[in-house]
């Protein structure tokens, strides 16, 4: 099977476009700074701990479908010029379960387009990672420290959905969220750094701490909860990062 790619839901086969070759996986560059030390061989590295957007480039070619009147290909264009452009979702079909944020900021020559066969580059400005297509759901029904298996290949930041009333804390590893006055299901993302009710409603007020991340493989978690107080469920949903 030839190549191809998903952009914000839409094959490019779909689009007329073939994909020539599928970009190379690369390492995204850790972001920090080289220091060199007064009397010291080499060099010290200050990580920030995070890591910097990569390129990802692919070459094209378009092929209308055929049966198509010149009147119907030249709207498949302006559809596709709409289509490359701005932010979504990316899925190439080496990695179908992995998709990357993704954000095109080129330019496409239009005249290629126009013309069968000719050839033309995408730069997709992408974030660090993938993530899995599918997330995985965790459900912690005690309130006992236990040990959850995180399936991942780098540090994921997880969403979690808390029922519970009153006052509760929560520990995940060593990062602890207290939260106060809850009397409604909430959510927990940690990407976003954000708690809100099952609506949207704003919930930062309520919590206390540090939104926590899951590491890969083993992960600790503990739920503190005293009377009146009550914790009835927790999800933890994260999906896997990968490069």
């Amino acid at each position: 099977m030839k190549p191809y790619f998903i952009y914000k839901g839409k094959n490019s086969r779909e689009m007329g476009i073939s994909l020539l070759k599928l970009p190379p996986r690369t390492k995204p560059e850790r972001r920090g700074e080289l220091i060199t030390v007064p009397g010291r061989d080499g060099f010290l590295f200050e990580s920030e701990d995070a890591y910097n957007g990569k390129t990802l480039e692919i070459e094209c070619t378009f092929l209308p479908p055929s049966g198509k009147s010149q009147t119907e290909i030249d709207a498949l264009i302006q559809e596709i010029l709409v289509w490359l452009d701005g932010s979504g979702n990316l899925i190439f079909s080496d990695y179908p379960n992995y998709y990357y944020e993704a954000t095109i900021i080129n330019a496409i020559p239009i005249e290629r387009l126009f013309k069968r066969y000719r050839r033309f580059m995408i730069a997709f400005e992408v974030q660090p990672f993938a993530k899995s297509v599918s997330p995985t759901i965790l459900p912690v029904v005690v309130a006992d420290e236990q040990v959850i298996d995180v399936v991942s290949f780098y540090d994921t930041h997880p969403k979690i959905y808390l029922e519970a009333s009153g006052d509760i804390e929560i520990h995940i590893n060593d990062t602890i969220m207290h939260f106060t006055d809850l009397e409604s299901p909430i959510v927990i993302d940690s990407e976003l750094m954000n708690v809100t009710d099952e609506v949207g409603t704003n919930m930062n007020n309520h919590m206390v701490g540090d939104f926590p991340v899951l590491t890969p493989g083993e992960n600790t978690i503990s739920i503190l909860c005293e009377e009146p107080s009550e914790f009835i469920q927790m999800n933890i949903e994260y999906r896997s990062l990968w490069l």
